[in-house]
């Protein structure tokens, strides 16, 4: 019977459409999908989680039990099917000595539901996929929680990613992806990670005492928007990875974001080009609200920032800041003026109409 109820209940779950919609390819799946039990005292369930994966084909689920919680096992899901843990708090998948807890290989892959872990310096889920979905679990105690390699339209949404000893998500060369509504916390490098990695949305998510926030590293054309982003080192940083044959970041848009009470800058641009900052709240962090050094032509509009003892911005030089973009602020009957400048610095407030 408990079968059969876990059958209608997963039925439902991939019939009714989520918050964020998954995009299947229907010639990848199966024509007869089935389901695959891992766990639990039905006959026929699996004892372990890749040997019922190894059993599917494209377009089937796997269910896994919480009765026999923690597996303690390394995961490859390399053909496009539901990976459905029965409860994200006590069904635990612990990954042994491996670069991994759970590497996805195949595209069109859903994974939901598990408390992903790892108590060794290995990464909790490597991604290697498109048009997946990874939604509802708990990643932490990990090197890495969640890294996408080479990896386009995929979405990162409602997971708890904490406690992790390197970054949080790490996007490398990944670009077309979500980020939405993820708890990210604790994580001692860095909340979000981006190398080389365009045209991505970050949004809604609580990204908050992290070693930074969030850091961009030659990354053009992304959106940052709606995320609270505190209690960090620095809340938002972009930059080149190296001056030698760089790739800078541009075309960005930092938007309408929450940044408070980071303990250095709460924006910090080094040789970044032609973004955009705008209506985001930017108070109460330890040093500047916003630092732009050797960095030119980008939008500074229409923020509230409150930030003290240093300034609310500071630039290396006056090309530093595009300031035409800033004038009369209607919202705020405000003005972008220097105050002060010393050494080639640039000190910056609202000043009122």
């Amino acid at each position: 019977m408990k079968k059969f109820l876990i059958g209608i209940i997963i039925i439902l779950m991939l019939l009714i459409p989520s918050a964020v919609s998954t995009y299947v390819d229907k010639t990848n799946l199966s024509k007869d999908s089935n389901i695959f039990y891992v766990g639990g005292s039905g006959p026929g369930n699996y004892s372990s989680i890749q040997a019922a994966i190894d059993a599917t084909n494209n377009g089937d689920t796997v269910f896994v039990f919480k009765d026999s919680s923690p597996y303690y096992e390394n995961v490859v899901v390399n053909k496009s099917i539901d990976l459905i843990g029965e409860d994200k708090e006590t069904t635990v998948i612990y990954g042994g000595t491996f670069d991994y807890v759970v590497y996805v290989a195949a595209d069109f892959v859903n994974i939901r539901g598990f408390t992903i872990r790892n108590d060794n310096y290995y990464n909790g889920i490597n991604l290697h996929t498109n048009y997946s979905t990874i939604t509802d679990n708990i990643v932490s105690n990990t090197f890495h929680g969640i890294i996408l390699h080479y990896s386009s339209n995929n979405k990162i949404f409602n997971n708890i990613i904490s406690l992790n000893r390197g970054h949080g998500v790490c996007l490398d060369e990944s670009n077309n992806n979500a980020l939405v509504n993820n708890n990210i916390t604790y994580n001692i490098w860095t909340g979000i990670r981006f190398y080389s990695s365009n045209n991505n949305n970050i949004s809604d998510n609580m990204i908050s005492k992290n070693g930074d926030g969030m850091l961009l590293s030659s990354s053009k054309n992304n959106v940052i928007k709606e995320n609270f982003i505190n209690n960090n080192y620095r809340g938002i940083i972009l930059a080149p990875f190296s001056l030698i044959n760089p790739v800078y970041c541009t075309n960005n848009i930092i938007a309408g974001n929450t940044i408070i009470s980071n303990n250095d800058e709460g924006i910090y641009f080094w040789h970044s080009y032609y973004n955009k900052i705008t209506n985001n709240t930017i108070t109460g962090n330890n040093k500047n609200g916003i630092l732009l050094r050797n960095s030119s032509n980008n939008n500074v509009n229409k923020n509230q920032i409150t930030t003290l003892p240093e300034s609310l911005i500071k630039t290396l030089k006056l090309s530093d800041l595009d300031v035409s973009s800033n004038p009369l602020d209607k919202s705020t009957k405000s003005m972008l003026k220097p105050y002060s400048e010393w050494n080639g610095w640039k000190y910056w407030i609202h000043m009122n109409m």
